[in-house]
């Protein structure tokens, strides 16, 4: 079975309608291609923004994770992760690496520069 989850969030509709087609279309192929289901989920999330041990503890950033799915409240998403992963606790990380910069903003000192993690907690944090 596959899962399809919204990529990104994007305060654009017209934006998110296009990418959403475009991923539909991309999810429907492979479907086809190989012979299984796919869940559909309106949950945004990308790869590096969860953290998982394997036997059902994942860790994700609050802040990050919340604005991405501003519709969806921690209980939801904890329950989306559950039907979905089989994730049955979930460690919330209120923020990212203090030094993670805001978009528009990749100034971190003085003269220092960096692109920060975007939320990606795997660039940060591992669960051991």
């Amino acid at each position: 079975m596959g899962l399809c989850w919204r990529r990104f969030f994007h305060p654009d509709p017209e934006h998110v309608k296009s990418r959403n087609e475009i991923r539909d279309r991309y999810f429907n192929q492979m479907k086809a291609l190989l012979k299984m289901d796919v869940i559909n989920s309106s949950f945004a999330i990308e790869g590096g923004e969860i953290e998982s041990n394997g036997a059902g503890v994942a860790m994700l950033v609050d802040s990050f994770t919340l604005n991405r799915n501003p519709s969806l409240d921690k209980k939801a998403i904890e329950g989306m992760l559950y039907q979905t992963l089989g994730i049955q606790k979930v460690i919330w990380l209120p923020e990212g690496v203090a030094e993670d910069p805001r978009p528009g903003n990749s100034r971190v000192y003085k003269d220092i520069y960096g692109s920060g993690v975007g939320g990606h907690i795997d660039e940060f944090c591992k669960i051991c």
